[in-house]
């Protein structure tokens, strides 16, 4: 599996392990009758056989992890238990919660259980969304070398890290988010549906109503 380097910390297996089992369960529960559920679990599969086995030793890559599609683009949403779930998994596998999202979450929990829940959807949407616009970006990278999708890729692996240990975003960082205001002057004729994928990430991490 793909290391996205030594920076990271290492893979906590036993945590990792109990979360690749719940997801498991779930998967194997709504693949009798959902097809796109299916297709989920084949993809999903390589990863939940090693973090069982306990092989996993370095984090991966938040956009090298398969599955988000569905839950973005498919219908699989709908399956409460299962998204949460997958995101667990997701985060896990990826190289856990940071001390700083653990403290928030703490203060959180101890505040209102409630919204550390809304809080905790919220978070794991919209970086669905950035690995949707990842994917998109880098796949545009294959047919157009313009140095602003270059540009724009690495702004989306800066937001993926807000996301991930600062989320909710202060209003200092909710300000930084520019993307889909610079990519509909720049693309917005040549790639129009790449714009408003953009432009509603970047309204999703400021807040915008």
């Amino acid at each position: 599996m793909k290391s996205i380097g030594k920076s990271r910390p290492k893979i906590d297996r036993a945590a990792l392990k109990k979360k690749a089992e719940k997801l498991a369960r779930e998967l194997f529960i709504h693949a009798k009758h959902d097809n796109q559920v299916k297709c989920l679990l084949g993809g999903l599969l390589p990863f939940i056989e090693d973090a069982i086995a306990e092989r996993v030793d370095e984090p991966l890559r938040w956009a090298d992890m398969p599955g988000a599609y569905f839950f973005n683009e498919g219908h699989l949403r709908k399956y409460s238990d299962l998204e949460s779930a997958y995101a667990e998994f997701k985060l896990e596998m990826t190289g856990g919660e940071t001390p700083a999202l653990r403290k928030l979450r703490e203060e959180i929990r101890l505040r209102n259980g409630i919204t550390e829940e809304i809080i905790e959807r919220e978070r794991n949407a919209i970086l669905n969304k950035l690995d949707m616009a990842i994917q998109e970006t880098e796949t545009l990278l294959l047919k157009d070398k313009d140095p602003l999708l270059s540009g724009f890729l690495k702004e989306l692996q800066r937001y993926v890290k807000l996301t991930r240990d600062h989320w909710p975003l202060s209003s200092d960082e909710k300000m930084s988010v520019d993307i889909g205001r610079v990519a509909v002057r720049e693309f917005d004729n040549t790639y129009p549906s790449y714009c408003t994928l953009l432009s509603n990430v970047g309204a999703l991490l400021r807040g915008d109503k």
